[in-house]
């Protein structure tokens, strides 16, 4: 059985207080870990170990995608490195087409980990103009949602479904994943080698 990290846990649902003292190295509500080493330390350890956390997550979702992918031949995918993954709590690759288009436009695929969960994306560059013709791509009934849908993503963004993952009601910061980890999987089946083939031909 996989288990979400328990760091990971924590920060998310301490999600704006972890972002305000982790990242933006502030204070909250009278709490300021510059005042207190210790404190900093402690801060810092969680704020790592969620990143390194979310690495291990987002491996066990995306190697299904990336797999099935390079199986049918049809793409390269060149692969965030680690410490951009923890960094930035995303996992995504550079798409590449195996027979060269002049005029391709840089793809990239890719989940992200945010408080509400986990999401699966493309993105392409053409701003919002090109959303649609990702959206066109995918097979009959795949629900997708332009960059309007995610005000914090770039134009050119166009997301799956959510996987929520329950960090509201963990106890004692543990959270299985194996659902998670299968449901995004799932999603991720949308991004297949026929969506690849015409996201080649019309981007």
């Amino acid at each position: 059985m996989a288990e979400i990290g328990k760091s990971l846990v924590f920060y998310l649902k301490y999600f704006a207080e972890m972002q305000r003292l982790y990242e933006e190295r502030g204070t909250v509500l009278g709490i300021n870990p510059r005042e207190d080493p210790e404190l900093r330390k402690k801060i810092e350890d969680v704020g790592h170990a969620a990143g390194v956390e979310v690495r291990r997550l987002l491996k066990l979702c995306i190697s299904d995608l990336r797999d099935r992918l390079l199986a049918a031949n049809v793409v390269e995918l060149i692969a965030s490195r680690d410490a951009t993954v923890e960094k930035n709590w995303e996992s995504r690759f550079d798409v590449q087409p195996r027979k060269p288009k002049k005029e391709f436009k840089m793809t990239w695929i890719g989940i992200t980990v945010d408080d509400n969960g986990l999401t699966p994306w493309v993105w392409c560059r053409g701003g919002v103009a090109v959303e649609e013709k990702i959206k066109s791509c995918f097979a009959v009934g795949v629900k997708s949602y332009g960059s309007k849908r995610y005000p914090e993503w770039g134009s050119g963004s166009v997301g799956l479904e959510t996987i929520p993952v329950p960090w509201e009601s963990a106890k004692d910061f543990t959270v299985e994943g194996d659902g998670i980890i299968k449901r995004t999987q799932q999603v991720c089946e949308a991004i297949d080698p026929e969506f690849i083939n015409k996201l080649i031909a019309r981007v």
